[in-house]
């Protein structure tokens, strides 16, 4: 039989050399040291921070921009057949009156000009009276009336014709609602 080896170990005190005191210029390289690490860490940190920030400012904008043409889109919707109906009845309402003005204007400036070439004016028959008024305003005498059918007014002249549509900028109006509406 062998025997066992036994080993006993000291558990006394193990002296330590006592460590150097640190010297002034120790503490201030150790302080700059740490200063440096600590400010590049909290700049990392405050650029991280901000980008976090920043993307959920741009986030917050993006769905701030989305609710936006949202409501900008039902709002429309909702005007849109409102505004013109408007036209439509207060087009309807001036047609008459838009016609007349339109119609005196131009013959005082066919007048001005010295055009009394003018042949004939073409309108409807319920017109007559307040054409032929815009006539004499103007200082025409032998201007023909001749009744039609359609819903405007035309000047007939040896150099061409004038068309008078009063629906016109009422219907442009509404293009131009559907239009907004549609783009949008």
């Amino acid at each position: 039989m062998k025997s066992a080896v036994l080993r006993l170990e000291s558990f006394a005190s193990v002296t330590v050399a006592p460590m150097p005191a640190p010297t002034v210029e120790d503490v201030d390289a150790a302080y700059q040291a740490g200063y440096a690490d600590g400010l590049a860490a909290g700049r990392q940190a405050a650029l991280d921070d901000l980008t976090q920030q920043l993307a959920q400012i741009g986030g917050a904008l993006r769905d701030n921009d989305i609710e936006n043409s949202r409501i900008r889109n039902e709002t429309l919707a909702t005007v849109q057949p409102v505004l013109a109906a408007i036209v439509q009845t207060l087009g309807q309402s001036s047609i008459r009156e838009r016609l007349l003005a339109a119609l005196g204007q131009e013959l005082e400036m066919l007048a001005r000009h010295g055009d009394t070439a003018v042949l004939k004016i073409r309108c409807p028959p319920d017109l007559d009276q307040d054409v032929a008024q815009c006539i004499a305003r103007a200082g025409f005498a032998n201007i023909a009336l001749e009744p039609c059918d359609m819903t405007g007014a035309e000047i007939v002249t040896q150099g061409g014709r004038i068309h008078f549509s009063p629906e016109k900028p009422a219907q442009d109006m509404i293009e131009l609602l559907s239009e907004i509406s549609m783009r949008e």
